[in-house]
């Protein structure tokens, strides 16, 4: 073989095995996982379960709580988010995450959370991962602000996967919308201010007032206060009356 051939040979050679160790490189890079997420997977199943039920008793609570007028407040710890994540969402809930999210966990620090999930796309899989600033924009706004957003150790592009959390979080109901804070993107979710509860002549109106992210636990406060009844529910009303007492109130209507 001729010197200039050789020279080609060997620097193909040279290239593709570049080519092949950056490849390698990135995976491995993506395959990466946080400490407190490999922690979170290795909850005992026992201690998971008795974390869901917690949760789910405690939730119920102020389910309960939210339809009376008065105070209320609840307190969610990261170890018992984390069972109901492993048992409750698996067994009730498989649909509540997009199909490529799977075996989502959380961390919870000081004003800061983070979240990470296994990631399945294309036939490739990964686990992504989240920095968030959980925080009050205003009463019954609560804002996610991401501030880092990894597969594994590498950047992860999030207008796609923002996009695919929004509709995820509509189709469950919540009134969601995305914005932008210092060039980090901020999620909204905005909770309903009334509750038809018990009586759908009175909506309660539901106010939350402070939510804290402290050290391995969330926790919220706020009042429920009887609300005016609505235009359709007072018209309610007055077909409720005797016929007399509803022609009543409608000619009194008219004369006003």
């Amino acid at each position: 073989m001729s010197k200039k051939p050789r020279l080609y040979l060997i620097a193909g050679a040279s290239v593709a095995a570049v080519l092949t160790a950056l490849v390698v490189t990135i995976y491995l890079a993506s395959q990466q996982t946080p400490a407190f997420y490999r922690q979170a997977l290795a909850q005992d199943p026992a201690n998971a379960k008795q974390g869901s039920d917690a949760l789910l008793h405690q939730a119920a609570a102020l389910a309960s709580d939210l339809r009376r007028p008065g105070q209320w407040h609840a307190l969610f710890t990261a170890e018992q988010i984390n069972g109901w994540l492993a048992c409750d969402v698996r067994q009730n809930h498989p649909q509540l995450f997009p199909a490529y999210i799977s075996d989502p966990r959380v961390a919870i620090e000081n004003n800061q959370s983070q979240v990470a999930f296994s990631w399945h796309l294309a036939g490739l899989s990964a686990v992504v991962s989240l920095e968030t600033e959980i925080f009050l924009r205003e009463r019954n706004v609560v804002a996610v602000r991401i501030c880092r957003a990894r597969v594994g150790i590498l950047p992860l592009p999030l207008a796609g996967l923002l996009a695919d959390l929004t509709t995820a979080g509509q189709e469950a109901g919540l009134q969601m919308d995305q914005q932008q804070i210092e060039g980090d993107p901020l999620l909204l979710i905005m909770l309903p201010s009334a509750d038809a509860g018990t009586n759908s002549r009175h909506p309660e109106q539901l106010c939350l007032d402070s939510l804290e992210v402290n050290e391995g636990e969330i926790y919220l406060a706020g009042h429920t206060q009887r609300g005016q009844p609505t235009p359709s529910t007072a018209r309610e009303s007055n077909e409720d009356l005797q016929p007399s007492a509803a022609a009543h109130l409608e000619n009194s209507n008219i004369q006003r």
